[in-house]
């Protein structure tokens, strides 16, 4: 796949119903832009994009210890009821 080829693919993606799907792809669409134009280096333009993908590993994680906390509470709770 080309570079070209995967920024119309993002640009197929900003019409997408889905609201992070549309905002991931309108950034990686303004990177590139930015990138193309000068705007950024290309150390920038990676770094960015690896940003973006540091940034959704990060809210998993987060969003995985979130609901860890909140079995945790449940089961904590549940055990003072008992005794």
């Amino acid at each position: 796949m080309t570079i070209n080829e995967a920024i119309q693919e993002m640009q197929a993606l900003t019409q997408s119903d889905n609201a992070w799907l549309r905002e991931k792809a309108t950034k990686v669409i303004r990177y590139n832009h930015q990138h193309d134009t000068g705007q950024l280096s290309t150390a920038e333009y990676t770094d960015l994009l690896n940003d973006l993908a540091r940034i959704e590993e990060i809210q998993e994680e987060a969003d995985t210890m979130k609901y860890k906390a909140a079995i945790e509470k449940i089961i904590t709770t549940t055990f003072s009821l008992l005794s």
